[in-house]
């Protein structure tokens, strides 16, 4: 919450296209993204990590289990 208080803007996208996912991440400059840890895989392999203003990716699992579960990360982080 602190960065929303010192400026920061919240972006919401509910449910998943990722040509609006792309332009809304564009278009709102956003260099962190919080997203449900099973999408991280996907989001990566169409390229939509690769944005040079994307710095922060948190990935959230409801449970602990479901992240025993998660596809192991096999990209570079971005840089």
């Amino acid at each position: 919450m602190p960065w929303l208080l010192s400026g920061g803007t919240l972006s919401l996208h509910h449910g998943f296209d990722a040509d609006a996912f792309a332009t809304q991440a564009r278009d709102d400059r956003c260099n962190t993204i919080v997203v449900p840890g099973a999408l991280v895989p996907q989001l990566a392999d169409a390229g939509l990590l690769a944005a040079a203003e994307i710095k922060n990716v948190l990935a959230v699992w409801r449970t602990p289990e479901r992240l025993s579960a998660a596809t192991i990360w096999q990209h570079q982080a971005p840089g």
